[in-house]
């Protein structure tokens, strides 16, 4: 009986201890005005050049932006 106490004991502080990202997530929520949308990017020559493909088209399937 001692030890089925024990084990509902160490079970119930495991699924009540506290949480460690809530101070992150609180500061998150706080964020009045958080930055969404959409943006569209048009390739140029030099965009090309820097990927080190052909303009126009693309060597491979799998592009790698670092």
């Amino acid at each position: 009986m001692k030890r089925i106490i024990y084990y509902l004991v160490i079970l119930g502080v495991a699924f009540t201890s506290c949480d460690p990202n809530e101070d992150i997530y609180k500061e998150i929520d706080a964020i009045e005005k958080p930055i969404v949308g959409n943006d569209d990017y048009t390739l140029t020559s030099e965009d090309y050049d820097d990927l080190g493909l052909t303009f126009g088209s693309f060597s491979s399937e799998v592009i790698i932006f670092y």
